[in-house]
């Protein structure tokens, strides 16, 4: 008869011959959980991982007998049924599960349930489709010690507010996300740390939606259809905040109030990333007060027409915001050409001062 080991996690190597005689303890005979297999590693690591499974042959793995229920890691790809159902895993606990290139459709309410107070991680990146698929985690304020998620695939908008108190890193490749524009979307997440949306099909972001994050340090909003960044909608009241990054949208116009820091920074000037947008001018009244924070701001590859909008870089009481402006010579296509930022600046002030060429 299996021996069923509740609360100890892991269980060192040297001890196992004196709890259980059989090879396969910790895990479950190797055999009756086929195709899936059941690994205990030399860090004492208790991992469970399936590919190419189908819903019968989950549902059989996890009806056997486990000798210990709780487990490091869960590991789930390429299976091939639609639906994750309600505590499918059955009394096993993980806390590291990672879905990868699945075909589940729908996740079910409390699918998860068995690991509401142990998963610390959790992964699902889904396949390509043409449809838009359901929320993949559901009940996320009933897990209270997940700290980090990663999402990716074909996922719209959030359905509603995402909550969680545990919660300090979240990345998101929402294909068909198209915005964030319910104010309340984030407070629920007060810990956050880290917060990522890449790739998505974002186009607007509400006012003051980031407000409330006051532990934040790195906000990243790339490869999205953001063509504008209006007022107040990248407004921070995190006094952390090490890392904006805004690279590789498609912004070309900024409000004058759409970036806003706190008064008081700690630690390094923050890095403000906005390369390889479509920034044609960098307007005084968005960009000094930037550089003022003072923050890096990096320019790097967008098509600046590099004219007299750039004279206020010139005047001798902003020499130290100059210097941490990034990216001009890219901008103006003079990289490699051995032109320098102050070369630049020279010849705008000769074209463009005492009423010279506009």
């Amino acid at each position: 008869m299996a021996v069923c080991v509740v609360g100890v996690w892991p269980i060192p190597h040297h001890l196992l011959p004196s709890i259980n005689d059989r090879n396969d303890f910790p895990c479950p005979d190797e055999t009756s959980i086929l195709p899936c297999t059941c690994d205990f590693t030399t860090d004492s690591l208790l991992i469970l991982a399936c590919s190419g499974v189908t819903s019968e042959e989950l549902n059989n793995v996890f009806s056997q007998s486990f000798p210990i229920l709780n487990f490091d890691e869960f590991q789930l790809d390429n299976s091939d049924f639609p639906t994750l159902p309600a505590g499918f895993s059955n009394g096993v606990n993980f806390k590291h599960m990672n879905f990868v290139s699945n075909n589940i459709v729908t996740v079910v309410d409390q699918a998860f349930s068995d690991s509401y107070g142990t998963l610390q991680s959790f992964v699902m990146v889904s396949k390509p489709s043409a449809d838009t698929l359901a929320w993949p985690l559901p009940n996320l304020g009933s897990f209270t010690q997940l700290t980090d998620i990663f999402i990716q695939g074909p996922y719209g908008d959030f359905d509603g507010p995402l909550v969680s108190n545990s919660l300090t890193s979240a990345a998101f490749n929402l294909n068909y996300m198209t915005s964030l524009t319910t104010l309340n979307t984030l407070t629920g997440t007060p810990n956050l740390i880290t917060l990522k949306f890449d790739e998505t099909s974002l186009a607007s972001i509400v006012p003051d939606i980031f407000i409330g994050l006051t532990h934040l340090e790195s906000l990243t909003i790339t490869g999205s259809d953001l063509t504008s960044l209006e007022a107040r909608s990248l407004k921070l009241d995190t006094h952390k905040l090490t890392t904006l990054d805004l690279s590789g949208n498609m912004i070309d116009t900024i409000h004058p109030e759409a970036i806003q820091f706190p008064a008081r920074l700690i630690g390094l000037p923050p890095q403000v990333k906005l390369a390889r947008n479509q920034l044609t001018k960098l307007d005084e009244t968005v960009f000094l007060p930037l550089l003022s924070i003072p923050a890096k701001v990096n320019v790097e590859d967008n098509p600046l027409e590099c004219g007299c909008d750039l004279l206020w870089l010139t005047d001798e009481a902003v020499s130290e915001e100059f210097n941490r402006l990034l990216g001009l010579p890219e901008s103006c296509h003079l990289d490699g050409t051995g032109y320098d930022q102050d070369t630049i600046l020279d010849f705008i002030e000769y074209q463009c001062s005492n009423g010279g060429t506009k």
